[in-house]
């Protein structure tokens, strides 16, 4: 059967990370309902894909977390129990519907197209964002409103760009902004280290993304990259060490990573993502929520520090391309403390890609890394991977 709707994976991922993590831009010129209807027909395509590529058949209910699927239901069976029923309701679709898009990118991508993906939707709302913000501070000089008026009359831009302010871009937010940057220089930067992207290009994306962040001076943000930095240098030395003491590292790392996020949580007070998931779905998602992490941290760990395996199961090198999912969700849980980034529309999607990705690769071989077959080969000092 033939479908109307035909469109490649990639182009399919990048249109939904422009969405999700575009969610802004798209509120402040569609108004909230067209931003739904987006939302919506960009769901309905998903679906579309995963049904006529098949990829149903790549997600068995007995290979994804359990938390993840879990926490959806949770959110599902409290929206009755709650205050506000209507407004529970409309969080839990937005969570099946990120759900769905987060299947398709776990299912359908590997890890080197899902960084490509990544990578082309973060530069072109970085790229155009800093256009947008030069344009209103040269031209327009004043600040500018959306083009729907919403409740509470938020500002879209404040065109600060020469005034060292808080500079929101398209996205209409510098914490949405920053956070973006911050991505946009791990995926650009694991790229250049894989050979994956010219020198040139990497340097003037990192450099945009560095610039961005501190035009944004956001404190999340900040922190994240503070955290991130720490995270990359450990998983780099864990690679140099034994098992034994990787795993002491992974403990040390895992009570970093808790006591950062509780002392955060404890001067952030109610804000942050953690507070919005005690109120939808009680302690248990909370508990849920956090059982999820846990389990995807540890994947990611053993993923990032671990020697791959080809196709016969022999251990070949290290390669830059296994260190993206761990530090991108490391930074995703660090700024989860001020902001709901993490559990709404691109930062739900993007957890679900790696928590339901991380799992259906879990000890499988031959994984599709982006090097050369001929280079993949083994070291006569490899360890095996746990």
């Amino acid at each position: 059967m033939r479908y109307p709707i035909d469109v490649s994976g990639r182009g399919l991922a990048v249109a939904a990370l422009l969405v999700g993590f575009g969610a802004g831009l798209w509120r402040d010129l569609l108004g909230v309902w067209g931003y739904l209807g987006l939302a919506g027909v960009l769901v309905a395509v998903t679906v579309v894909h995963l049904t006529r590529t098949r990829l149903w058949r790549n997600l068995p209910l007995s290979r994804l977390p359990k938390t993840l699927l879990l926490y959806v239901l949770v959110l599902v069976v409290m929206i009755p129990f709650t205050l506000r029923p209507g407004e529970d309701a409309l969080v839990a679709f937005a969570q099946l519907a990120g759900l769905v898009v987060g299947l398709f990118l776990a299912a359908g991508l590997t890890w080197p197209v899902l960084l490509s993906a990544l990578t082309r939707a973060f530069s072109l709302l970085i790229g155009f964002s800093l256009l947008f913000e030069l344009i209103v501070a040269v031209f327009v000089r004043q600040p500018v409103h959306p083009l729907v008026p919403r409740e509470g009359e938020p500002v879209w831009t404040y065109g600060d760009l020469f005034r060292y302010g808080h500079v929101q871009g398209l996205v209409g937010s510098s914490a949405a902004l920053g956070f973006i940057a911050l991505l946009l220089v791990i995926t650009v930067g694991i790229q250049w280290a894989q050979s994956l992207r010219p020198t040139a290009s990497a340097v003037i994306w990192v450099v945009l993304g560095a610039t961005t962040i501190v035009l944004t001076r956001d404190l999340p943000v900040l922190t994240a990259t503070g955290v991130c930095a720490l995270m990359l240098g450990v998983m780099v030395l864990a690679r140099r060490l034994g098992p034994v003491a990787r795993v002491v590292l992974l403990v040390a790392m895992g009570a970093v990573k808790l006591g950062v996020v509780l002392a955060l949580a404890w001067s952030a007070q109610s804000a942050g993502a953690w507070a919005d998931v005690q109120q939808h779905a009680g302690i248990v998602g909370v508990l849920l929520l956090a059982a999820l992490i846990t389990g995807l941290f540890y994947r990611l760990w053993w993923f990032a520090v671990d020697r791959p395996l080809d196709s016969r199961g022999v251990p070949g090198e290290h390669v830059p391309m296994t260190l993206y999912p761990a530090l991108v969700s490391t930074a995703l849980v660090t700024v989860s403390v001020w902001n709901d980034v993490m559990i709404v529309t691109g930062g739900w999607m993007l957890l679900v890609a790696l928590a339901v990705h991380s799992k259906l690769d879990n000890h499988r071989v031959g994984l599709d890394l982006g090097v050369p077959r001929r280079s993949f080969v083994a070291s006569p000092s490899a360890v095996a991977v746990r």
